[in-house]
């Protein structure tokens, strides 16, 4: 499945309960082939909210690590 583009920015504590494609609160219509990209400042609560979304049956999910080692190695960004 393509990505969809849309900005679908939770705190992680939110994951199980607002990602979940059984829950009632799906405002974003995530499917389990939707494809998922999560990044945090640093690298580590995207790399738990990565596991999350796999434990939760999500199979197309990319962990981008940290958002300022993405910018300082030269990654793309749109001010």
């Amino acid at each position: 499945a393509a990505a969809t583009g849309i900005d679908g920015l939770r705190p992680r504590g939110l994951i199980e309960f607002q990602l979940s494609v059984e829950a009632q609160n799906n405002p974003m219509g995530i499917i389990q082939e939707s494809t998922i990209l999560v990044y945090c400042a640093a690298g580590i609560r995207s790399a738990l909210a990565a596991k999350t979304l796999q434990d939760l049956g999500f199979t197309n999910v990319y962990n981008l690590g940290g958002f300022s080692e993405w910018v300082s190695n030269g990654g793309e960004i749109e001010a």
